[in-house]
């Protein structure tokens, strides 16, 4: 090649692994992570979040869902007795319709 026999070209003798440590000590410079382990901790970050809000909205809707039978219990014990006829009826129904909800009660 042409540019051999110009010093800026000119590749020096290669350095072998150990003659390097021995030159300079081992490297205390913590490598960077590669392209394919980043992404591989990208996804895995990816992924954990991903479970963790799952979990926080399966949680979050237990306790609506908790907090909606709870209501509901409370309207089944409203005493309609003392009610007028048109408001006894309304609460009469509603009542009808939340115990189908619950058959085993």
């Amino acid at each position: 090649s042409i540019l051999k026999n110009y010093p800026k070209w000119n590749a020096a003798e290669p350095i072998d692994e150990d003659n390097l440590q021995e030159l300079f000590g081992p490297d205390q410079r913590e490598r960077p992570t590669g392209k394919q382990q980043a992404k591989k901790k990208q996804k895995s970050d990816y992924r954990r979040k991903c479970d963790a809000a799952e979990k926080a909205y399966e949680a979050k809707r237990e306790k609506e869902l908790a907090i909606m039978q709870c209501k509901e219990l409370e309207f089944l014990m409203i005493d309609h007795s003392s009610l007028p006829p048109a408001k006894r009826a309304i609460i009469e129904r509603k009542q009808a319709e939340m115990m189908r909800k619950y058959p085993d009660a």
